[in-house]
C-alpha cells in the first residue's frame, strides 16, 4: 500500500490547502545549491596591537581569535616579507574552537632566520590567517614587526 499525504506540491483538487494553483517555487542553480550544501566557512582573525617576539632558535607564537559560528577554524598561519614580492618565512596549522583565542607556534625558515639576523632583530612582516574548510578561502592579515626576544 502507498499513501502520499496530499499537501504542498502533492495537492489535489479533493484536497484543499496546499500549493495547487501556486506558482512552482524558483529552482536552484547548481553554484546556488552548491552554497547551500557547503558548510559555513569560519575565519580566524588576528588581534590588533599583539607584539610577536622571536627566539633564538627561531620560534614564535602569534594569537588567533575563532569568529563565533557553528564550526571550528582551521587553517595556515604564514609569515610573509613585506614588500610587491613577498616571501614565506615559515607556516603552521592551527585548529581553535569557536569564540575562542587560540596560539600557533612558528619556526622560521632559513630564509627567515636570516632575513631576522640581516634586520638585528627586528624584521617588518605580515602575518596572513586562511581558513579553508571546503570552498572559498578566508584570510586575515596583520603587520607587524618580529622582535628578538627578551630585549
Amino acid at each position: 500500500m502507498r499513501v502520499t499525504l496530499g499537501t504542498a506540491e502533492h495537492a489535489t483538487a479533493l484536497c484543499p490547502g496546499g500549493l495547487i494553483g501556486a506558482a512552482p517555487p524558483p529552482s536552484q542553480s547548481p553554484s546556488q545549491a552548491a552554497l547551500a550544501a557547503a558548510p559555513r566557512i569560519q575565519k580566524a582573525t588576528l588581534p590588533a596591537g599583539q607584539k610577536v617576539t622571536v627566539s633564538k632558535k627561531g620560534k614564535l607564537s602569534v594569537s588567533l581569535f575563532c569568529l563565533p559560528g557553528s564550526s571550528r577554524c582551521v587553517g595556515t598561519l604564514r609569515v610573509m616579507t613585506r614588500g610587491p614580492r613577498p616571501k614565506s618565512l615559515g607556516s603552521a596549522r592551527f585548529a581553535i574552537a569557536p569564540k575562542r583565542t587560540g596560539h600557533a607556534t612558528i619556526f622560521l625558515s632559513r630564509t627567515g632566520r636570516r632575513l631576522f639576523a640581516r634586520a638585528k632583530g627586528k624584521l617588518g612582516v605580515k602575518l596572513v590567517a586562511e581558513t579553508t574548510p571546503g570552498g572559498a578561502s578566508r584570510r586575515s592579515t596583520l603587520s607587524t614587526t618580529l622582535r628578538r626576544r627578551g630585549g
